[in-house]
């Protein structure tokens, strides 16, 4: 099995070794996604629970994942009739009136399936949800310190995401997971819990926030999980490169929040402030602000 070496439990048998074997665990598994779909529609365990009262819900990385799966599904004929099955997608891009589909009830003997990023793990609850399928991945910002960059990765979620997805099932009566992962990956190499957001990603657009509330780089210290002081001292010297923040004077009426005296007072400068109001990096932010400056965008 290669990677998957420990992967293939002894305890299996030869063929399902083999297949395991044959599998690139790294990549989303659209076929055994679909087989288990239809597994779904057609076993005889699932036959007490009607059709318009047990909605399947997919968990999925990203769009991309998104909108391959429901192409698939559309061409599957067992999935495509509307007479039988209504196919819904939810993720951050979707329209507010398209986000409400996923709560409507279906007609009688109509299954719905919410092909859905995390968003609906922790952020929205779909009462009529009775069956998660959990493709097992999630695409993360991840801080690259040596480019001072970030970039969205995918990667396997935690054991205690792996839980919370499948408590999304079974609100109102019980319900059944399915997690794509091999037992002895949740095992072996699932981490306990995910990695707080403030040690993966950079710091530089939360760090323009807090030095705009008048807060110093020093309550960083006081996080529960802080960060390196490397990463810390390079948010401010690209902040004060890119002119959002520079050198000032402490205030006689500062109030002291960490237990630490900063050796330094920073204070936002009127670009940083219009910075910290665009939801995009502090550097693509500036681009945006001279464009709009010398008329090289339009409203």
């Amino acid at each position: 099995c290669d990677d998957e070496a420990e992967m293939c439990d002894a305890s299996y048998e030869a063929e399902t070794q083999r297949c395991l074997s044959y599998m690139d665990h790294t990549r989303i598994n659209y076929d055994l996604i679909e087989l288990l779909l239809e597994y779904i529609e057609g076993s005889q365990q699932f036959a007490h629970v009607a059709r318009d009262e047990g909605a399947i819900l997919v968990f999925l990385p990203g769009m991309m994942e998104i909108t391959k799966t429901h192409e698939r599904l559309r061409a599957n004929p067992l999935f495509s009739d509307p007479s039988s099955c209504l196919v819904l997608t939810l993720h951050s891009m979707l329209s507010g009136e398209d986000h409400a589909k996923v709560f409507d009830k279906p007609r009688k003997g109509v299954r719905k399936i919410v092909l859905s990023t995390n968003i609906a793990e922790t952020g929205v609850t779909i009462p009529d949800v009775v069956f998660v399928v959990d493709a097992g991945k999630v695409k993360c910002q991840r801080y690259h310190e040596p480019s001072n960059t970030s970039s969205l990765k995918e990667q396997f979620i935690s054991k205690a995401e792996v839980q919370q997805r499948k408590g999304r099932a079974g609100r109102v009566r019980d319900g059944f997971g399915f997690t794509l992962v091999t037992q002895r990956r949740f095992q072996l190499r699932l981490q306990e819990m995910p990695t707080p957001e403030i040690l993966r990603c950079s710091l530089m657009e939360l760090m323009l926030s807090v030095l705009s509330s008048g807060l110093q780089p020093s309550c960083f210290s006081e996080a529960l999980d802080p960060p390196p002081k490397s990463r810390i001292d390079q948010a401010v010297t690209t902040l004060r490169a890119t002119g959002a923040v520079e050198e000032g004077v402490r205030p006689a009426d500062a109030v002291r929040w960490t237990r630490e005296e900063e050796e330094t007072w920073y204070v936002v400068t009127p670009v940083g402030l219009c910075l910290a109001r665009l939801p995009c990096d502090v550097r693509l932010g500036k681009m945006v602000l001279y464009a709009a400056l010398f008329g090289g965008v339009e409203a």
